[in-house]
């Protein structure tokens, strides 16, 4: 038994490296959704509500797979349904270099949305179900995310800016990155399953019925809407934004600092969190109308830099919020952490499948820095529904 503590520990330890990989991986598509998008708008000569199409796709098939991951995840292990998403969206991206119409370009990023969808779904889930109601520990996942997004903008921009790297090529380095963590997560689950597994709550299938019982408990409800809102803001920080500094600011110097300054503010308000250790409950209810009104005044100014500040100070007030909603979740209902965790990651999700085709259009129509107020007006939205958040019985 003296044999095993040791063996179990390194396990976990290993698990949690390839679900810590495996936001690296998640922040590093997402991050080429954005910095990537004049590029193929460009090249496939997008229109209207076209143009937000490609993150549509992935956000959209993202919800399909935390369906799949929900109803799957009591009759397989997580690490097999994991490795399964490793595996497509591997292959899928790596097809991405292959000269194709929009169309397949576009089939492909389907099959990107369901790997990203089990990825991020489970990564949050197994983190909540290995050390719950550690908020800290879920800022930290959260914070790789950012840590992710700060590189690859510029990664993705000096390549394209040498003449080394073309667009598809960055979906291809993407792609051989995820195979090797495929292949690295099978190992290690395969090595480590007895425990790994035990360390989660025992497997038992889900029901429609278990879903619908969480998803409509009045407890949650506030923190659904609160997710679903925050999904049309963070949808459009992480896509939209290179576009309204470049065509609304006329910033297009500052161009390759727009993601990262993005991901900056992630990643510092979420290793803050995890240091200060906040009262969650308390930070949702002050953080947020801070970041619609940092946006606000994003819109409002003229010159660039005070405009990347400004969205600095929006995004790092909100970055805490889905590791925190995901906390006070679970322990709200800490008999159904996975399907919490799981659902709100699903409306989360659908906010976010939501905004992008609305953005696009709202660009069409009215310029990019009037669709940023979508946005901010999402962040309000999201603050009121917080409002009315109770009580977490776990870790407040």
């Amino acid at each position: 038994m003296g044999a095993e503590k040791p063996a179990g520990r390194k396990g976990i330890m290993l698990y949690t490296v390839c679900i810590y990989t495996g936001m690296w991986v998640l922040a590093s598509v997402h991050a080429a959704i954005g910095a990537l998008q004049t590029e193929v708008i460009d090249y496939f000569s997008l229109r209207d509500s076209v143009k937000g199409l490609p993150s549509s796709v992935v956000s959209g098939f993202s919800i399909v797979a935390f369906l799949c991951v929900l109803f799957t995840a009591g009759m397989f292990r997580k690490s097999r349904i994991l490795a399964l998403g490793l595996g497509i969206g591997a292959a899928a991206l790596c097809l991405i270099i292959i000269p194709a119409p929009f169309s397949v370009f576009i089939a492909l990023l389907c099959v990107v949305g369901l790997s990203t969808g089990v990825i991020d779904s489970l990564s949050s889930a197994v983190i909540s179900e290995l050390y719950p109601g550690k908020g800290n520990t879920m800022c930290l996942l959260h914070a790789t995310y950012g840590c992710a997004g700060l590189a690859m903008p510029f990664l993705f921009k000096w390549a394209l800016d040498s003449g080394n790297l073309s667009w598809r090529a960055a979906y291809l380095i993407i792609g051989l990155f995820m195979a090797a963590l495929f292949a690295a997560e099978s190992s290690v689950s395969r090595r480590f399953s007895p425990v790994i597994e035990p360390r989660v709550k025992a497997r038992k299938s889900v029901t429609l019925r278990a879903l619908l019982r969480v998803m409509s408990d009045k407890r949650l409800l506030p923190i659904y809407v609160s997710a679903f809102l925050g999904g049309v803001y963070l949808n459009t920080m992480l896509v939209w934004t290179p576009r309204f500094i470049e065509f609304g600011h006329g910033g297009a110097r500052y161009l390759s600092w727009v993601l990262a300054c993005v991901y900056l503010a992630i990643t510092a308000a979420r290793l803050a969190m995890s240091a200060l250790k906040p009262d969650m409950l308390r930070f949702l209810k002050c953080g947020m109308p801070v970041s619609a009104a940092a946006l606000v005044g994003a819109i409002l100014v003229k010159p660039p830099v005070i405009a990347l500040a400004l969205l600095f100070v929006s995004v790092f007030f909100d970055s805490p919020v889905i590791p925190f909603h995901l906390t006070i979740a679970g322990g709200i209902m800490p008999e159904d952490r996975f399907v919490v965790t799981v659902s709100l990651m699903f409306t989360m999700m659908l906010g976010q499948t939501v905004a992008s085709p609305l953005i696009g259009k709202a660009e069409s129509l009215w310029g990019i820095n009037n669709a940023m107020y979508i946005a901010a007006a999402a962040m309000l939205g999201a603050w009121l529904a917080a409002l009315m958040i109770r009580k977490n019985t776990d870790n407040t």
